[in-house]
């Protein structure tokens, strides 16, 4: 799953680095593959508007311009572009300019002096077009720096996601994540349900259900799908490794990366009766939108019209039905396709789809209505026309039970001393969690001191390694119950949202390394707010390089200070059981009091 750090911080804006970003991503189980720039770096470079484009005297392919690039001032311009007409916009490097592979520098062109470059993207490094100047947007204003204008600081992020991470397969879904990984809003883009301006819908007759359990659709009428997609559309569509195709497509496109809801939309026109979910019949063949004609086996799911096969359900639509240059009227799909129904037949056609590729891994059947409608706002901004109300079948769905909390507990064996510590989730973090995951929880009035869903965890000379599904290394919360030897910790840290919800909550907190004063003072504040004792704050430093970064944690006030007996590298030779870290802690905070 590639995409632009933009994207995402459109809807989760951590006051965190990019590098930090990534590695957030991986501690909470989303592997980054890659980071790298969108653009390669360069300089001076500015939006500039062609006045004039006039013949070279000395020379048939090259052409005079005459250039506005903003401050009053205009620059004389040889180029060699075949697209090159006045009125357009291009970018344009300055004298001075530093391109990858390349200095703009003052030059005669046959004869005609040159004071600057129209570019291509090739020029720029965007991309290995050289066919022509890159025609920038109408409303780009001259002079402005382009590398702004086209967003070109932004970072691609490549996530390597595990096939059960089927959620994360979109832009909002990572978001989430994000969110709950930093402790950080989500903002999600409001979808206003379009007013039904016809009457007219199609019906859907789910004849596998079981397959098709939920499949809606709807017309819209008297489209422009000649309509331009707009500029911020193709650019974060192409950042994810999908290339503009037409306005329509392009809308699908966008809603599935953004949602993580596979659409596709039919030439109305082309749809004869009712839309039937169905399994194919022997001896019928469809041919792809890919050109590729296929013979159709039983077990392959259909969308289908009463006299034809229009797509392969949840993989491909078909050729005859597809959205072309004369279409006027479009059926849009949004449904939910049982895994196991699409599961392994785009394989077996030698097909490659990014529908198939979400409906194998599970896509969120809470999503199609929402869908639709989102993909029915940008079709009505973009290319006008008039949609009618949405036409839904509906069978049984998976049951989504809320989580409720049990008490469970585990142990640990984890000291050479052969101290027990029990491992677990404090009730009330969990169901905040749940909360901000937008997730069904219940709790059945345990005390906020039990605990949730037994965690294992293995014990190293570091600290305490766990994977989860929601819940990523850093925001492990663990609060032992007694006896008192049990030291209460917080697994990972180091972070201000884990110090801040170590003081809300009254766990202790547990950083790999000694804790800077301002994290100290960020959870005394917490601890303030929530009505907490400020001063009963107890450490666990994983990892402490020696004993005086313990006697500095004394001096400034917290209540315990404790290692893990295999990292007390400095401690007396009779400290060698939990018993005996604690009282050190103890003696250690009783010297500097």
């Amino acid at each position: 799953m590639k995409f632009p750090e933009s994207w995402l911080r459109s809807f989760v804006d951590p006051k965190i680095s990019t590098r930090e970003l990534a590695r957030v991503l991986t501690m909470g189980g989303l592997d980054v593959e890659s980071v790298e720039p969108v653009a390669p770096a360069f300089d001076k470079v500015v939006v500039g508007q062609v006045l004039q484009a006039a013949k070279h005297p000395n020379a048939d392919r090259l052409t005079l311009c005459k250039v506005d690039v903003g401050g009053g001032t205009t620059l004389a311009i040889v180029c060699g572009a075949p697209n090159v007409v006045a009125g357009m916009k291009a970018p344009v490097a300055l004298l001075g300019a530093r391109l990858p592979g390349m200095e703009i520098k003052q030059a005669k062109v046959r004869g005609v002096e040159s004071s600057g470059m129209l570019c291509s993207a090739r020029d720029l490094g965007l991309s290995q077009d050289h066919s022509g100047l890159l025609v920038l947007p109408v409303d780009a204003q001259p002079g402005a720096d382009v590398r702004r204008v086209l967003d070109l600081d932004d970072q691609l992020i490549t996530l390597k996601l595990t096939p059960n991470r089927g959620d994360c397969l979109s832009l909002r879904g990572i978001a989430r994540e994000v969110s709950i990984l930093t402790a950080t809003p989500l903002i999600v883009p409001a979808v206003t349900p379009a007013k039904a301006a016809l009457e007219e819908k199609r019906e859907i007759l789910l004849q596998d259900a079981a397959a098709c359990p939920r499949y809606c659709g709807r017309i819209i009428r008297s489209v422009d799908v000649k309509a331009r997609t707009p500029d911020w559309m193709v650019r974060r569509l192409e950042r994810c490794g999908m290339r503009s195709i037409s306005a329509i497509v392009d809308i699908t496109n966008f809603v599935m990366l953004e949602l993580g809801q596979p659409l596709h939309a039919f030439d109305n026109r082309a749809i004869e009766g009712e839309v039937i979910v169905r399994r194919a019949r022997k001896g019928e063949r469809l041919r792809l939108l890919n050109g590729q004609e296929i013979e159709l086996t039983p077990d392959v799911l259909l969308i289908a019209d009463t006299k034809k096969p229009l797509a392969l359900g949840g993989i491909m639509g078909g050729e005859a039905s597809a959205v072309s240059g004369s279409t006027a009227e479009v059926f849009l799909e949004a449904a939910w396709f049982n895994p196991s129904a699409v599961a392994g037949r785009a394989r077996r056609f030698a097909l490659s789809s990014d529908a198939a590729f979400r409906f194998e891994r599970g896509v969120d059947f809470a999503t199609t209505p929402e869908a639709i409608e989102r993909a029915t706002q940008l079709v009505l901004d973009v290319c006008g026309g008039a949609a009618g109300p949405i036409s839904e079948a509906a069978a049984a769905l998976p049951q989504r039970n809320p989580v409720v909390t049990a008490k469970a507990v585990a142990t640990l064996d984890h000291l050479a001393g052969g101290g027990r510590v029990l491992l677990g989730i404090g009730v009330g973090w969990l169901a905040e969690e749940f909360a901000a995951l937008g997730l069904p929880f219940a709790d059945r009035g345990l005390r906020t001191d039990e605990y949730v869903e037994a965690m294992r965890a293995l014990w190293s000379q570091e600290c305490a390694s766990f994977k989860g599904q929601f819940i990523s290394f850093d925001r492990v919360f663990c609060r032992p119950l007694p006896p008192a030897r049990s030291i209460p910790i917080i697994v990972g840290g180091d972070t201000v949202a884990a110090a801040r919800r170590a003081g809300r909550l009254g766990d202790g907190y547990f950083p790999a390394r000694t804790p800077s004063p301002g994290l100290l003072d960020e959870m005394r504040r917490a601890a303030q707010a929530a009505g907490r004792d400020p001063k009963a704050i107890e450490i666990t430093v994983a990892a402490p390089a020696d004993l005086a970064e313990i006697e500095a944690l004394a001096r400034q006030g917290v209540a315990r200070v404790a290692v893990p007996v295999s990292a007390a590298a400095g401690l007396p030779a009779q400290v060698k059981t939990p018993d005996d870290v604690l009282r050190y802690g103890k003696d250690v905070i009783a010297r500097f009091r």
